[in-house]
């Protein structure tokens, strides 16, 4: 007899049958009788029955009438045989396709019941391992398509953490484990290889855990998987073989009160076939929704089975992929984001003045950014910047100036009207007419000895010496006026008036010619009403936003970081039209440059490391910004969340955050 015939629970049968006589025939069965006592209906089998009713419970021969016994079967554990004349007809309930019926022909006799009661059980088991097959088979492709679905988000998720979270939650759900590890392999430069604890999760367990880095040894579960590449499967880690290669280490159980019985350990082997890491699950539930505890742990844990085995290897593969292509892409960003930064450094070794000024620009304008997600009000109700959109913006604050490398490096650098060399040019003609009006006073003071005598000398001496000493004084005057025009400060009226006097005057050099104490050129310059530039130098200082948008027009940027070109071409254009170099009115400006020209114009004012002019304390830049709003340049609104939410603070240390409230106080 089979199997499932051991878990027979009972006949029940209609009283229109002589079962006693026949009873003695099924013990072997080990079933009990139970007598129908009425109709009855069971949509919920827990074990095999089977129903021996006679064909007159449902057909009333004496008034023509039907009328039914219901025996319906809603899932196929049950059998029901009929005795009664051939020709009846069955009920509905008793001939659908889950039914499983046998006729058995009156009289009855033990034989022939036992034989249609053993057809029944092996009817009934069929039934039932096709039925599980069925489930099996239903189970096995909703896990497949299950896998499948999280395989592609796995190939679409681009944060590392949420990835690494998304592979231990998934594999859990798979196998049904309480808890699980997520082990990867790095190698450093001396091409070692060791076993990083990288992510851990347990529904049971309120654990904190901290990523460690273990040799590679095969003296732990995870260990030896990485090692041999051979999937483990355990169904008690207390209950090791004597020749175990590892052994379990039992602190965590002991630390938190967990109970860890079976353990599933695979490894995960990219498109390449080499092992990058291991995925450890422990106990396998009944039920994945269940809390372990010491109380239900021995009853809920059951060990892991060959097929969570091969779902959890199938996954495994794919998650080992996906791991490594974001980690192969995070490495990308990094290897990026070391080519921008230096390439920061190398623009700011061409002008150490404005060291850092691209960093903080970038921290600003993000600033900016992650303000305006927050306040989700107003204008601002329906912009939000993503992550992308977040390292685009750090980007383009990082490359805005990165034109100026295209530059003369002596305008890019020019901290006074005049270069050095040209203020040491005019510093000489004044040499060389200082040096000509000793001269001149020597040769007069010889000529008045030789014409007057030694005696009369002595006496007008004080008269010529004082002429030569305010001749001397004038010059040195002069000069003052020159050297203080230089300074990039505003020129005023009265100052400009004085130079154009001093360029009236001339000196004789040593090869004979008359030369102007400040030639033309030099005038064009010291004369700069306001700054150090001159107007072609400034054209030039201008040029770098073109070089800048050329340049970064040249990288193949992936589509988040698309905009950068745009944004960095953009940061010195006004709302009002007079920006540069292109003149945009204020709807062909990218918001993200917008944001972009406040933090830039907010750090030139209050960088403290510019030789040539002194750092703005923070009121009076805001004021100097408000300004700009005012006269249409700059958007009022990004100022104010400027402003509101404090974005300068990313920037200004804590001194210069005091010295600017010390300044508006005063």
């Amino acid at each position: 007899m089979t199997d499932i015939s051991t878990a027979l629970a009972e006949i029940r049968y209609s009283p229109d049958i002589d079962l006693p006589r026949v009873s003695g025939s099924l013990e072997r069965f080990g079933v009990r009788f139970q007598p129908l006592e009425g109709p009855e209906k069971h949509g919920s089998v827990n074990t095999p029955v089977i129903y021996l009713v006679a064909a007159s419970w449902w057909i009333a021969l004496p008034d023509d009438r039907r009328r039914t016994f219901v025996v319906a079967m809603q899932r196929p554990g049950s059998a029901v045989i009929v005795t009664g004349e051939e020709e009846s007809e069955l009920p509905p309930d008793l001939d659908g396709p889950d039914a499983i019926t046998v006729r058995l022909e009156e009289p009855v006799t033990a034989s022939a019941l036992r034989g249609v009661v053993e057809t029944a059980l092996r009817a009934i088991e069929l039934r039932l391992k096709l039925a599980e097959a069925h489930r099996e088979l239903e189970r096995r492709t909703q896990q497949m398509e299950e896998v499948h679905r999280v395989g592609i988000a796995l190939s679409a998720e681009k944060d590392l953490a949420t990835l690494q979270h998304l592979i231990l939650r998934t594999s859990r759900e798979a196998t049904s484990a309480d808890a699980g590890t997520l082990y990867l392999i790095e190698e450093d430069e001396n091409k070692e290889k060791s076993l990083v604890f990288q992510y851990s999760q347990n529904d049971s367990v309120d654990a904190p855990y901290q990523r460690q880095v273990m040799p590679m040894s095969t003296a732990s579960v995870s260990g030896y998987v990485a090692v041999t590449w051979q999937i483990q499967r355990i169904d008690d880690v207390y209950d090791l073989p004597a020749d175990a290669p590892y052994s379990f280490n039992k602190w965590f159980d002991e630390t938190f009160g967990y109970r860890t019985t079976s353990v599933l350990a695979v490894p995960m082997e990219n498109h390449e076939g080499n092992v990058v890491g291991v995925i450890q699950l422990l106990n396998r539930k009944r039920d994945f929704a269940t809390t372990l505890t010491p109380e239900n742990a021995a009853r809920e844990v059951q060990p892991f089975t060959a097929e969570d085995e091969q779902v959890l290897s199938s996954f495994a593969s794919q998650a080992a992929v996906a791991l490594e292509n974001q980690m192969l892409l995070e490495n990308i960003q990094r290897l990026f984001a070391g080519f921008v930064r230096a390439s920061v450094t190398a623009i700011e070794a061409r002008d150490p003045t404005t060291f850092g000024h691209s960093d903080r620009v970038a921290r600003l304008t993000v600033g900016l950014a992650e303000a305006i997600n927050e306040v989700q009000r107003d204008r601002w109700r329906d912009v939000h910047f993503s992550v992308e959109q977040l390292k685009e913006l750090e980007y383009a604050g990082l490359l805005h100036d990165f034109g100026k490398v295209g530059v003369r490096e002596h305008v890019l650098v020019k901290a006074k009207k005049l270069y050095d060399w040209k203020l040491q040019e005019v510093q000489s003609r004044f040499r060389i007419a200082r040096q000509q009006i000793e001269n001149r006073s020597l040769n007069d003071r010889l000529d008045f000895v030789l014409e007057n005598g030694r005696d009369r000398y002595r006496a007008q001496e004080p008269i010529l010496l004082e002429e030569c000493d305010a001749a001397l004084s004038d010059l040195d005057s002069a000069l003052q006026v020159v050297i203080a025009a230089n300074e990039p400060s505003v020129l005023e009226e009265e100052r400009l008036q004085w130079l154009i006097q001093v360029a009236e005057r001339t000196v004789v050099m040593p090869d004979g010619m008359i030369m102007p104490l400040i030639d033309d050129d030099d005038m064009v310059n010291v004369s700069i009403r306001k700054g150090t530039l001159n107007e072609e130098e400034r054209k030039e200082i201008e040029s770098h936003v073109t070089h800048s948008f050329n340049f970064l027009s040249q990288i193949p940027w992936t589509k988040d970081l698309q905009g950068i070109p745009n944004i960095a071409y953009a940061h010195h254009e006004k709302l009002n039209g007079r920006g540069y170099p292109r003149h945009l009115q204020a709807a062909e400006i990218p918001i993200q440059a917008k944001m972009m020209t406040v933090s830039d114009i907010f750090d030139a004012l209050t960088a403290s490391d510019r030789p040539y002019k002194a750092a703005v304390p923070l009121a009076r830049a805001l004021d100097i910004l408000g300004y700009e709003v005012k006269d249409g340049g700059l958007d009022r609104e990004i100022l104010d969340l400027f402003i509101e939410k404090e974005v300068y603070r990313r920037v200004l240390s804590t001194d210069a955050l005091e010295f600017g409230r010390a300044a508006s106080a005063n």
